[in-house]
């Protein structure tokens, strides 16, 4: 029970960050471009999925490895499941969010 609330502790720590970075990159396309942010383009679909996506995963992807290194497997697996969740989980839900735009819609 505790590793689960660990895992569901994590998760909600990393959609934190995804919805923070979403917030912050679209504060910053709208104050430096036009209304739209940069237009709508693939390439900038592109930037926006990776900067929301990779920073959180990343971050578990360290603390896993840190893990591995100290021997704590528990642990090490419980990051490694948080983080592929998020990634998963989320480019599902931008995908369908964005109207498959990526993909070629």
């Amino acid at each position: 029970m505790r590793s689960i609330l660990y895992f569901l502790f994590i998760l909600f720590l990393e959609i934190t960050c995804g919805v923070i970075l979403a917030f912050l990159y679209w504060l910053l396309s709208s104050l430096l471009f036009d209304e739209n942010g940069f237009g709508r383009s693939r390439i900038n679909e592109v930037i926006y999925y990776m900067v929301i996506l990779l920073p959180p995963f990343i971050y578990c992807w360290m603390e896993h490895s840190r893990f591995k290194r100290e021997g704590l497997k528990n642990n090490s697996a419980i990051y490694l499941s948080a983080g592929i969740a998020y990634l998963v989980g989320s480019l599902v839900f931008m995908l369908i969010w964005t109207d498959f735009y990526l993909l070629g819609n």
